[in-house]
């Protein structure tokens, strides 16, 4: 019966991998694959085609997520296939799971699967292709996890998630495989990390994308002390990549740039910093920080604590829905 079970888990584990998220707490395990066949009937797949692998998720509350191993020859009617990993459904920047739940489904599911067995290739990843090409792979999640609009940059994505590039992730799940054998001691560890965060930094600073982010979230070191939780309106702020007109006027989304206020265009900029239609949520701003806010921006004003962070995204959120409004109007 043991070698049976073995067997079992181990062909589970050679299939692709997905997240069923919202799950019912009192759901049965063995319930979870008819569960999805009879909510997906359009799929046309069999209980039998889902096995539950382990249950992912809050102590508390009515839902969790469940990590489970599907059959090669459904995957693709199930899942929208996502850097080696899948959920049941896509996240666009302003529907779909929340950056919450992918971040669950990145640290649970993609980066396991991106660094198994690392300590024996990574030496690959050593190449400006090799960089690159896992670059692309972890865009799409990062879009995911930020709610950011596909324009904006994998450079500024991977730091305003606050993930590491995905070579250095890979570079880093090597050190701590080590570390854990005890081939590499405590001291090396850290110089390795810092040896690393030195390594995205100087891409970060050197990077011709995502000024604005940069200009932000200048340390990359900063940016993963401070836990931040990211959505769709405040990511609009970091990135500089949003519903602004000057922006929607560079891609012929809209017939001109400027703001409605008629100062001058409306950029992310001058959103935060003049635009005189949001003079009242600007000055809560201010009261909230406790202080100025006027160019340049820095990351000490709206990100050297986590309540001037929720400041902004305050701001941010209003200051979005009240453009949709106007918008609505005209």
């Amino acid at each position: 019966m043991e070698d049976e079970g073995k067997a079992v888990r181990e062909e589970s584990a050679r299939r692709p991998m997905i997240l069923m998220y919202d799950v019912g707490r009192d759901i049965e395990k063995d319930r979870l694959g008819k569960l999805l066949a009879e909510q997906n009937p359009d799929l046309g797949i069999g209980e039998e085609t889902v096995i539950p692998l382990f249950m992912k998720g809050p102590k508390t509350g009515d839902s969790v997520w469940w990590v489970c191993a599907v059959a090669p020859d459904a995957y693709q009617k199930v899942t929208t296939f996502w850097g080696g990993h899948s959920c049941l459904k896509s996240t666009s920047a302003n529907w779909g799971i929340r950056q919450a739940t992918s971040a669950v489904i990145y640290k649970a599911v993609f980066l396991p699967r991106i660094t198994y067995a690392s300590e024996v290739w990574a030496s690959g990843v050593l190449t400006a292709k090799a960089v690159k090409l896992l670059g692309s792979k972890q865009r799409r999640a990062l879009l995911s996890l930020t709610g950011a609009y596909r324009t904006t940059s994998t450079d500024a994505l991977q730091v305003v998630a606050g993930q590491l590039p995905l070579d250095l992730e890979i570079r880093w799940s090597v050190v701590r495989k080590k570390r854990k054998v005890g081939l590499v001691s405590e001291e090396e560890k850290v110089d390795q990390w810092s040896r690393i965060l030195e390594i995205w930094q100087t891409r970060w600073d050197t990077s011709e994308k995502g000024r604005w982010t940069h200009s932000m979230i200048p340390k990359v070191k900063r940016r993963l002390e401070v836990p931040l939780e990211v959505d769709h309106c405040v990511t609009q702020f970091l990135t500089g990549n949003g519903d602004f007109n000057a922006k929607l006027n560079s891609f012929a989304l809209r017939g001109s740039g400027a703001c409605r206020c008629g100062t001058e265009n409306e950029t992310v900029d001058h959103v935060l910093f003049r635009c005189p239609e949001l003079t009242l949520v600007r000055d809560q701003l201010i009261r909230d920080i406790g202080g100025g806010v006027a160019r340049p921006c820095s990351t000490e004003v709206f990100l050297n604590t986590r309540s001037n962070y929720r400041a902004l995204c305050r701001f941010a959120k209003s200051a979005i829905e009240a453009k949709q409004l106007a918008d609505r109007l005209e």
